[in-house]
Parts: C-alpha cells; sequence; structure tokens
C-alpha cells in the first residue's frame, strides 16, 4: 500500500497541505485522476487522519503555551477526567505517558492568570486528579509536526 509514489504524496501533503489535486498529481508524475484515487486510498486506509490550518495562537490572543503533567488517584475512577480533557478547548493535546506522572496535556492560554483560573477551577476540581507540574514554554523552536518519510 505504500509505495513510493504514496511516499511522495504524503510528503508532498506535508509540506502543502491545501495543494490542489492537479499541482499534487504533477508533483508525484501522475495524472489528476489517478492521484486522486491513491489520495483516497491512503484517506480510507487512515494513512491520512485530518486536515487542519496552524493558526498563529500569538496573533489570536493565546501566547502562552504550557506543558501540565497530570498524576491521578489511584483507585478512583479516571472517567471524569478523560471526558473532562475532551471537552476543555484550552488543552490541545492529551496524551497518557509512562514515567512518574500518567497524563501530559498541551495547553493554551491568554495569560499565567487564565491558566491558574483554569487549573484551579477546570482540572483540580477532578475528584481524580491528584496533583499537577506546570512547564511554561519560553521559546518554540521546532513545531512541524513533520514526519520523515523516505
Amino acid at each position: 500500500m505504500l509505495d513510493q509514489i504514496n511516499r511522495r504524496i504524503l510528503r508532498e501533503l506535508q509540506e502543502s497541505p491545501t495543494i490542489s489535486n492537479a499541482e499534487l498529481a504533477a508533483q508525484v508524475g501522475l495524472s489528476p485522476s489517478t492521484c486522486l484515487a491513491r489520495l483516497r486510498r491512503l484517506q480510507e486506509a487512515g494513512f491520512i487522519v485530518g486536515c487542519s490550518a496552524l493558526l498563529n495562537p500569538d496573533l489570536l490572543g493565546f501566547p502562552l503555551l504550557v506543558f501540565t503533567e497530570v498524576s491521578l488517584r489511584r483507585g478512583v475512577p479516571w472517567e471524569g477526567f478523560i471526558s473532562a480533557v475532551q471537552r476543555l478547548p484550552e488543552i490541545q493535546e492529551c496524551h497518557r505517558v509512562a514515567g512518574h506522572f500518567d497524563y501530559l496535556l498541551k495547553i493554551r492560554a491568554r495569560s499565567l492568570a487564565d491558566y491558574r483560573g483554569f487549573i484551579c477551577e477546570q482540572l483540580l476540581v477532578l475528584p481524580c486528579v491528584q496533583r499537577t507540574l506546570t512547564r511554561v514554554v519560553v521559546e518554540d523552536l521546532a513545531v512541524a509536526g513533520k514526519l520523515q518519510l523516505t
């Protein structure tokens, strides 16, 4: 399924997600109809899970980026935590991790005061949350999020 042409299609889409099918076909050396058929098969097979625009959080009023480590209480149901993180818009990403804590959250906020309010009023009130540890991002150095396809 993932031959060299499909890998080239995926690489091109990572570089230019808004590329037209005709341009994509020309870049990878296919006819537009063949390229579209391959693109649809890649989507159906789950290689492409979505398409979105990357917005500038600074210009939109959310300059603060915070990673929050969350430790949950043992013996308490975690479902409330999981449903909460899925509905709270401040949480951009949530990852269950191995190590000294249970979850790593990527959170955007307008300010430290807003972040503190969010933690105190939304996260720490959940009965399953035992503690959090905050790491404020000082500078973004690499945010491409692209996969290396060889």
